[in-house]
């Protein structure tokens, strides 16, 4: 008997079947790791699925960007147009100046500095010119905000100022631009409320005996900026051709007006009063940009005055070779 129990476990340990409780044991373990391999091959291969999904994501909204381009700095610009053909004109008054009188006034709250000068820029056009026949453009797109007839005139004899407010679509919204003395083409498309495009012809200047002017406010700081500070690249480029230098020469700052003042009617207190005495004759700074679109070369640098009366101004003008002191820039 003993000799049977001993055999049936060698049989049991033998291999005579092929089949141990070893080999059993061996198996399920294999069987275990086999299972821990697909649950972590599984596990990885979704890590990498949610790792491409993120991936993809980003790469598309980078192609986003790639394929709409961020703006040219110009395009930043308010004003993509010049109001009047460059070409046509002869002189610029300067920002800050005496040209035309103390405007908009020492005591108005959009001098914020209460300075005696002219917050505009009139532009003169050349002398062999029918005036009426100059055309006006809108230098911007927006909405024509008012039409009214210029400071204290009761008829339209001496044209009308028409301002165009920027578009809120486009950021400028808080912007107001003037043009004066209009000859208006069209009153019922050139009138309050009407959208304008850029470009869009206005009418025509109003005649020789006054200056065509132009003047920007930004009416959330409720302050006056020269054009030039607000022009794209390309329409300075077009007043570079007729020798203005860069942006800041067109401006007189307020740290220079101040430096050298003028004397305007009752100490600046007589809203748009005249500037009785331009104490600096013009010098240091000009009132006048001459620009040389007749001669189709530099001006020399040497420098005449004479004195010229309109409407607008009796004032010295300069012809100088424009030069600039870039710290000076203000606005």
């Amino acid at each position: 008997m003993a000799d049977a129990v001993g055999s049936d476990r060698a049989l049991l340990g033998s291999t005579a079947s092929g089949f141990t409780y070893a080999n059993a044991t061996s198996l399920k373990k294999k069987r275990g790791l086999i299972f821990a391999l697909i649950v972590i091959t599984v596990l990885i291969a979704g890590i990498i699925i949610i790792i491409y999904i993120a991936n993809n994501n980003n790469s598309n909204s980078s192609n986003s960007d790639v394929t709409t381009p961020a703006p040219i700095a110009y395009e930043s610009y308010l004003l993509h147009s010049s109001h009047i053909n460059v070409a046509q004109v002869d002189r610029v008054s300067r920002f800050r100046s005496s040209v035309g009188g103390d405007w908009p006034g020492f005591s108005s709250p959009t001098n914020i500095n209460q300075t005696c000068a002219c917050f505009k820029h009139y532009f003169r056009p050349i002398s062999s010119l029918d005036f009426t026949r100059v055309s006006i453009f809108s230098p911007l797109a927006g909405t024509i905000n008012l039409v009214q007839l210029p400071e204290g005139r009761t008829d339209g004899s001496y044209g009308w100022d028409v301002s165009i407010r920027g578009t809120t679509r486009q950021g400028y919204g808080e912007y107001l631009v003037t043009i004066g003395h209009v000859n208006i083409t069209d009153h019922s498309a050139i009138s309050k409320d009407k959208s304008i495009a850029l470009g869009a012809v206005i009418g025509h200047h109003i005649g020789a005996f006054v200056d065509s002017d132009i003047a920007v406010l930004n009416m959330t700081a409720n302050r006056y900026l020269s054009m030039f500070s607000c022009v794209d690249e390309d329409v300075l480029a077009q007043f570079k051709r007729w020798n203005v230098s860069n942006r800041t020469y067109p401006i007189i700052n307020d740290l220079q007006r101040r430096r050298y003042p003028l004397n305007c009617t009752g100490d600046g207190t007589i809203a748009n009063g005249f500037i009785v005495n331009d104490t600096n004759n013009g010098y240091p700074y000009a009132n006048w940009m001459k620009l040389n679109t007749t001669a189709g070369t530099p001006p020399s640098s040497t420098t005449t005055s004479t004195t010229t009366t309109t409407t607008s101004t009796t004032s010295t003008t300069s012809t100088t070779t424009n030069t600039s002191n870039t710290s000076d820039f203000d606005y």
